[in-house]
């Protein structure tokens, strides 16, 4: 055979193979910015707060997003951008801590996962935007710009975080679906990164499309990602279920992981879009052009009837699982809101703080009784959830009063709103109508927030008086639900 036809032949064959691999290339997207060496910085140093903000305000405790009010919101998308321009200023060769450095790629996973669904909003799921031959793939394509490299999401995850020996990374990073990990409604930060992965680690494997053990077949239903992943969990079965064992959500599962005597089953992967569709614009802090809207656009989550609503149904929920003899999952849904009551903790005044931390000890030594069969009355229950709302009414309406000072009229009208219904919420708890001057004092104050919220003009006069009758309501409702509910 002639050489240089063969060699010819070669060159041919090469070039049709690189034009074939460019065809086959999706159109690269890519976020973040260019910036100088001298104006990189260290992980260390990179500042996660207006992530945190974002997620407080759009995603719930189960790690739904609400990405249509996302998207409609131009200043938290503007938001969202700058957070992952911030995150360009990281140098990946400045040395840092393994908190620091882990911490800030989880969060920059979900930051771009994020960005790339609102690029695409209204979708159905993130594999709608993963071409495998021809077209964009969203894990491939859209590249973030870090110190003088760009990383795409499979790059993030597979080139940095999958190599950094941590697997509770499996946990924290989210793909956008349904059957992935919720994704958590806080940035991780450096400080508190052991106690939120093991936090979402052990709420993956609480939720029971996720995980579930069938006692007497001695069989484990495993999410999928425990076998797309296997090797980092363990060389076999026996170390990948000891590397679990300690987040499962019963003692007896995390014997059986221990001793690895089961057999293991995968469950099917739910790829639905991860969407919050039920809040509407309006529970969410508005958005305006005014310069007290400018002053307002915090990123602090306005709950209004929304946050009100979310603390509710975990408690019903956990009610109907008690009543049932579902005991893991009333006490995970007890822990629900024991979370929910732990993030408006955060963002508390004094006294509202230490009314939320009584609840959350309260709930928390609930939690570990109904799991442990030690709590099987209703009654018990309801007197904790009733004490919870009061709680929340009580947090609420000093944050109203402190915003109303700050002139913050707009949040101070949710806060109102929540109170209201908070203090609603409990007394359905202890099994009693609302009366109807309660009734009456909780329409007005709904209807005081609206008018606040919409930016009407509201005498002080009319707001202390409408918040000195709420006040009123709330230290009676505290007084009713004082001691446990009988009947």
């Amino acid at each position: 055979m002639d050489v240089k036809y063969t060699l010819t032949t070669l060159g041919l064959a090469l070039i049709g193979m690189t034009f074939t691999s460019a065809a086959l290339a999706g159109p690269k997207v890519t976020v973040g910015r260019a910036i100088a060496a001298n104006q990189q910085i260290s992980f260390d140093q990179i500042n996660h707060t207006a992530w945190d903000k974002l997620l407080r305000k759009y995603v719930d405790v189960q790690g739904r997003v609400a990405y249509q009010a996302w998207k409609n919101s131009s200043s938290d998308v503007q938001a969202l951008d700058a957070y992952i321009n911030s995150l360009s200023r990281a140098n990946t060769s400045t040395p840092a801590t393994r908190e620091a450095k882990l911490a800030f790629w989880i969060n920059a996973y979900n930051a771009v996962t994020v960005k790339g669904i609102l690029r695409e909003y209204p979708t159905t799921s993130i594999r709608n935007h993963t071409a495998k031959a021809f077209g964009y793939n969203i894990w491939k394509d859209l590249l973030l710009t870090v110190g003088k490299n760009t990383y795409s999401l499979e790059d993030m995850e597979h080139k940095i975080l999958r190599k950094m020996d941590e697997p509770r990374v499996h946990f924290a990073i989210v793909c956008a679906s349904h059957s992935c990990p919720r994704l958590l409604y806080e940035a991780y930060v450096s400080e508190q990164l052991e106690e939120q992965l093991t936090l979402n680690t052990r709420e993956f494997f609480a939720n029971e499309e996720n995980f579930r053990y069938e006692v007497q077949s001695r069989r484990f239903y495993l999410s999928s990602i425990l076998s797309w992943f296997d090797e980092d969990f363990g060389s076999d079965q026996a170390a990948q279920l000891k590397t679990i064992a300690s987040y499962l959500p019963s003692q007896a599962a995390s014997e059986a992981a221990n001793a690895n005597s089961v057999s293991v089953t995968y469950l099917d992967y739910d790829w639905s879009l991860n969407d919050r569709v039920d809040v509407a614009e309006e529970t969410l802090n508005p958005e305006g052009s005014s310069n007290q809207n400018a002053q307002e656009s915090d990123g602090e989550l306005a709950i209004g009837k929304s946050g009100s609503d979310e603390s509710l149904q975990l408690f019903r929920q956990a009610c109907a699982n008690s009543q049932n003899g579902e005991h893991h999952a009333a006490a995970r849904q007890i822990r629900r809101g024991v979370e929910f009551l732990t993030r408006e903790s955060k963002h508390a005044t004094a006294k509202g703080k230490e009314a939320l931390d009584r609840s959350i000890h309260e709930l928390s030594a609930l939690a570990d009784s109904v799991e442990s069969g030690a709590t099987n009355s209703v009654d018990d229950l309801k007197g904790a959830f009733a004490r919870a709302h009061h709680a929340l009414a009580y947090h609420y309406q000093q944050r109203a009063s402190e915003s109303w000072l700050r002139r913050r009229f707009k949040a101070a009208g949710q806060d109102l709103k929540a109170a209201s219904y908070e203090v609603e919420y409990g007394i359905s708890w202890v099994g009693e109508g609302v009366e109807n001057k309660t009734r009456d004092t909780l329409t007005a104050t709904r209807e005081l927030g609206d008018s606040m919220i919409r930016g009407a003009k509201v005498g002080a006069e009319h707001v202390n008086s409408q918040a000195k009758n709420l006040g009123q309501q709330i230290m009676s409702f505290g007084r009713r639900v004082a001691q446990p509910v009988r009947r």
